[in-house]
């Protein structure tokens, strides 16, 4: 949906080509959408679309910090296809509520999901996901033939 949302906001120039009556229309057209949709994703209560991420990587791992917070460890998926890492869930909360006998309901939901190529091939098997206090550590020990391997130089 980005692709809709000009990032500068400034509107066409009159007569630049004679595209000018449409840009300006898909200009218009752009705004609205990137509008409505900021502000439908608010009032619905989603989650933010992207996740924060810290990527560090030593000789033999790359570790991965996403800050989830509010969200359990089974609402999240964390998939390795290949040399790609995804990570996505979904939030859904009810909370009611009765008082001098009127039932209050309110329910907040969203979903998320953040994809990162890894810089290097990583063991399948040897990756680990840990959920503490709303971060999410994932540990991927990389291939033996990704592993940096010190050659001696002969004099």
């Amino acid at each position: 949906m980005n692709s809709l949302v000009k990032k500068n906001g400034d509107l066409p120039a009159m007569g630049e080509t004679w595209l000018a009556p449409f840009s300006q229309f898909r200009w218009g057209v752009d705004r609205l959408l990137g509008d409505f949709l900021s502000d439908f994703s608010t009032r619905a209560g989603a989650v933010a679309p992207t996740v924060p991420l810290e990527v560090s990587e030593t000789d033999d791992q790359i570790i991965v910090r996403a800050e989830i917070p509010g969200i359990s460890p089974e609402d999240i998926d964390v998939n390795l296809s290949g040399d790609v890492l995804t990570i996505s869930g979904e939030k859904t909360e009810e909370h009611e509520e009765e008082k001098g006998g009127r039932k209050y309901s309110e329910r907040s939901y969203g979903s998320f999901r953040r994809s990162i190529q890894l810089s290097s091939p990583v063991d399948p098997e040897k990756v680990a996901a840990k959920h503490e206090n709303g971060l999410v550590t994932i540990t991927l020990e990389k291939a033996a033939q990704a592993r940096s391997h010190r050659i001696p130089v002969q004099g």
